[in-house]
């Protein structure tokens, strides 16, 4: 009998060893962690970092342009001269080494042009780079805080559904005892069938905010749903709205992607008009050679030394059916088209952001309107309780003051989420939308 005690409180033991494992494995994502997950699972955050890389590596070969050149190069072989038809004649070892140092002093500046626009490349890359995190923090930002939305109006339909069931027995009740009227009674149970209705769309809305948020995530799904993962919602009854001040239209991404883009441009006219007029070219070098190192009897004796040279040239063409002059046309009408492009691009985003900060003014204001009709509200709700408790209100006002109640605490979780929402769109316009959330 004790060994069996001994060994029912050892399984016991075991499981509780078991079960704190498993919670001390369980991860809970606030929206800064989601944010982090939703970058190491995205194919287009890694892609764009990886361009950055290149992007590096291009500057760094731009750069590697301007310093000398270092060849090498060896022959070896067996040869038989054509022209030689004695009988004796014989095939001979050749051989050959060369050792060059090559440095073009001047190109017309086509290397700094294409140095220029390696690093203007860079740059772009960075800042797509940049705008695509960003793109990325929205879309789960957006993502939470319907979430968030989704749980704070399930848990509001469900505390008025709470409520009227306890309505519906106290109703019941007095109704059997003939205290109540049966049109009361009726009423009272139409309602409840209404927020339980109400309950199911809040919880249908939540699954599908959920698999929403999933998706962006790149988590999988039987993970999500599983205790391993906790999502933590953001507290939208109470969340501080820090008003965005007035926009900067430089720091936007337009803007930025503007300006790199003309001046990409800008140097492509540039390239395309020093390789299409006179060329001027001056290289300077100097190499050692050695040969017939590999020889017997009949090879010629060793031979080594030193060269150098120096060239000049110039180089012009004459006639070409007019390509080169067509290929400038060409360059400086691409620059036009983005120039035109990217000023619809800036007069689209002045808009908005005009149209963000009147959100955001006004969406300040009825968030501040909603909170104090909750409060309101809250008291309100609370003396029709009591008042129906004692048969000093109707039922219809009983109803009335719950549903309103629950309207209000939807009104400003939906309204918190709606400024945030606009706020964060601002902030992602200006780039710091990351930032902005982590501090």
């Amino acid at each position: 009998m004790r060994n069996t005690q001994s060994k029912f409180v050892g399984l016991l033991a075991i499981l509780a060893i078991v079960c704190a494992a498993e919670k001390s494995l369980a991860r809970s994502l606030d929206l800064l962690n989601a944010i982090e997950v939703a970058l190491e699972n995205s194919p287009s955050y890694k892609s764009a970092r990886l361009s950055v890389d290149l992007a590096q590596k291009e500057v760094l070969n731009a750069r590697a342009a301007y310093f000398p050149s270092l060849d090498f190069s060896a022959e070896q072989g067996v040869e038989q001269d054509p022209l030689d038809d004695s009988s004796t004649s014989r095939a001979d070892l050749f051989s050959s080494l060369n050792l060059g140092l090559t440095e073009q002093l001047y190109d017309n500046g086509r290397q700094q042009i294409r140095s220029n626009l390696a690093a203007l490349k860079y740059k772009t890359a960075e800042l797509e780079f940049r705008r695509i995190k960003e793109e990325i923090v929205l879309r789960i930002s957006g993502a939470y805080l319907d979430y968030s939305l989704a749980v704070r109006t399930l848990d509001a339909e469900r505390e008025q559904a709470k409520l009227l069931e306890t309505q519906v027995r106290t109703t019941s009740s007095r109704y059997r005892q003939g205290l109540t009227r049966e049109t009361d009674f009726l009423l009272i149970q139409a309602q409840q069938r209404r927020a339980d209705v109400a309950v199911l769309a809040a919880e249908q809305k939540l699954k599908t905010t959920r698999l929403d948020l999933i998706e962006i995530l790149g988590i999988p799904k039987d993970l999500i749903e599983s205790d391993a993962i906790q999502l933590i919602v953001l507290p939208l009854d109470a969340v501080n709205v820090s008003v965005p001040s007035k926009p900067v239209y430089e720091s936007t991404w337009p803007y930025l992607e503007a300006d790199l883009a003309i001046q990409i441009s800008d140097a492509e006219v540039d390239l395309v008009k020093a390789e299409s007029g006179l060329r001027i070219e001056a290289t300077a070098g100097g190499e050692y050679v050695l040969q017939n190192y590999l020889r017997d009897s009949s090879t010629p004796a060793v031979e080594d030394g030193f060269g150098w040279k120096a060239l000049l040239v110039l180089k012009a063409n004459l006639w070409d059916w007019g390509t080169r002059r067509r290929n400038v046309e060409i360059a400086t009408g691409e620059k036009r088209i983005t120039e035109y492009r990217y000023q619809t691009e800036q007069l689209a985003v002045l808009s908005e952001l005009e149209q963000l900060m009147l959100e955001v003014r006004i969406g300040n204001e009825l968030l501040k309107a909603a909170r104090d009709l909750l409060h309101i509200q809250n008291r309100a709700t609370q003396m029709v309780q009591n008042d129906y408790r004692v048969g000093r209100t109707k039922y219809l006002d009983l109803v009335t003051s719950v549903s309103d109640l629950t309207r209000a605490q939807i009104g400003v979780a939906a309204q918190s989420s709606s400024l945030l929402r606009s706020i964060y769109r601002f902030r992602y316009l200006h780039g710091d939308l990351y930032e902005s959330l982590r501090h």
